[in-house]
């Protein structure tokens, strides 16, 4: 097996999604000309790779909600003692168009229609914590859902140690899907492992 090559300053992509070939193609695809389902697909198959329907996880395109619809919206299903499975809505992505990745207005529509979306969603939460990707184009930034304040904030994640940990200053930053595969990596397994 040939051993993954990656550009300086790009982080090796053993152990993430961008390892995946289908993945990794369509990233270096994107084009200014791209629509936004073109980043929506890509997030789609990111979200399937780290949420598997073979545990318990399923991804909603367009998912309405008394807001308008959200791009892409995981959701868990938890047990119950009855049998039942409860659907936990905990993530919700927005995408945009690669175009407006250097515009700080595009960023700002993207986290303000997410905002309203967990608004419209924290009851079928139940109980879990809400998370928030903010996709443009080749650039992504994470955030979470206070409910006591009803606003996103930054994602609190710890201050890791070692090689490639994300640092606390980093909170609030947009990454590369690339080139930081790493750092979003950590993000998306940060996620997964908060109840």
């Amino acid at each position: 097996m040939d051993t993954p090559r990656h550009e300086a300053g790009q982080h090796p992509r053993n152990n993430t999604y961008y390892g995946v070939s289908g993945i990794q193609i369509s990233i270096e695809g994107i084009r200014t000309d791209d629509t936004e389902g073109t980043v929506s697909g890509i997030w789609n198959a990111i979200l399937g790779c780290q949420f598997s329907p073979t545990e318990n996880y399923i991804i909603r395109p367009e998912e309405k909600n008394q807001s308008g619809f959200a791009d892409l919206h995981t959701i868990q299903y938890k047990p119950q003692p009855n049998s039942t499975h409860r659907e936990c809505h905990f993530l919700i992505t927005q995408c945009k168009r690669r175009s407006g990745k250097t515009q700080q207005s595009i960023w700002s529509t993207a986290r303000d229609e997410l905002a309203k979306y967990f608004r419209s969603s924290k009851s079928r939460s139940h109980g879990h914590q809400m998370y928030g990707i903010v996709a443009v184009g080749r650039k992504v930034q994470f955030v979470e859902f206070d409910r006591k304040s009803d606003s996103l904030k930054d994602i609190q994640i710890p201050i890791g140690t070692g090689r490639g940990a994300i640092q606390h200053v980093e909170r609030g930053s947009k990454f590369w899907v690339d080139r930081e595969c790493q750092k979003v990596q950590r993000f998306l397994d940060y996620i997964k492992a908060r109840p």
